[in-house]
């Protein structure tokens, strides 16, 4: 491990490791690369993760990123693997993929308390038209609650959106450049659609 963490202490500051904890998403985006996993979610134990995480203390690092396709997907298990790592006295920051309709209050409280430093969302648009398109089956309302809630928590975000999407028009693309700035994020990423095969955007491309 000692080249890993060399080579992350160089490039962030600090050393970190990846963990997945669950495989599998519910939800039906219209371009996500969620074939490879398939709809059923299927997930750890909070007390096996947490195994894990002492293991990658015990390693030397200092900081975890959760790989899930979204951490925050169970509520109840999410509570259990914050309450074990309090449980266990363990202090180690760490990162995540969310969702922006799976985070409420308490769970953010807990998450926070548990050692998260920031959480991620794939929000994708500004526009609320072109999140039906993409079938996200969120609003722009809550992803601005989302980011807000973080804010206020401690909990630093990012956000992942895609411009040129099929159906968009010169104005949704600016809604949604305009959304991404008005939010109080420390990571932003602008990408362009890309057609993965099996995702019902490749088929409707093809």
């Amino acid at each position: 491990n000692d080249s890993y963490k060399e080579y992350y202490s160089k490039k962030f500051g600090y050393t970190t490791t990846a963990i997945m904890t669950s495989r599998g998403c519910p939800f039906s985006c219209d371009f996500c690369s969620k074939p490879v996993f398939g709809n059923e979610f299927r997930a750890r134990t909070a007390s096996n993760v947490v195994d894990e995480i002492e293991e990658v203390i015990s390693l030397g690092y200092s900081r975890i990123w959760f790989a899930d396709d979204c951490f925050t997907l169970n509520r109840d298990r999410l509570m259990g693997i914050c309450d074990e790592i309090i449980n266990r006295g363990l202090k180690i920051g760490w990162e995540c993929l969310s969702r922006v309709d799976t985070l409420d209050s308490e769970t953010a409280d807990k998450m926070k308390q548990a050692g998260c430093l920031r959480m991620f969302f794939g929000i994708e648009s500004g526009n609320d038209s072109i999140l039906a398109i993409m079938k996200k089956q969120i609003t722009t309302t809550k992803a601005h609650d989302a980011v807000q809630l973080c804010k206020k928590k401690g909990i630093t975000a990012g956000a992942f959106f895609i411009l040129g999407y099929p159906g968009e028009n010169g104005k949704t693309i600016l809604d949604t450049v305009r959304f991404a700035s008005s939010l109080p994020l420390d990571y932003l990423s602008f990408t362009l659609p890309y057609p993965i095969p099996g995702t019902p955007l490749f088929e409707r491309l093809s």
